[in-house]
């Protein structure tokens, strides 16, 4: 079974299409299963849409909003993780 913190590190190649169906098939039932993960899940897709329709519109994010974006994510993936005991 999949857990949270390996979700993490498989949805970029989950939604660039680049895993094997096994794979897939545990991330859809752990996003089905469980509440947080599908809001991640979610979130990182419709994200991931945005970016695709600014690329669309050439809109051109300022690189400090990247930069602050990528560290929003990383701590929030950190404290979403639960501590090892």
């Amino acid at each position: 079974m999949m857990d949270f913190k390996r979700l993490c590190e498989l949805l970029s190649d989950y939604f660039d299409e680049e895993l094997e169906s096994d794979i897939c098939a545990g991330i859809e039932e752990l996003v089905s299963e469980d509440p947080f993960c599908e809001v991640l899940f979610n979130t990182f897709n419709r994200t991931i849409k945005l970016c695709e329709e600014w690329e669309q519109e050439k809109i051109e994010v300022p690189e400090e909003v990247h930069i602050r974006l990528h560290r929003f994510l990383k701590l929030e993936i950190r404290k979403s993780v639960p501590k090892k005991k």
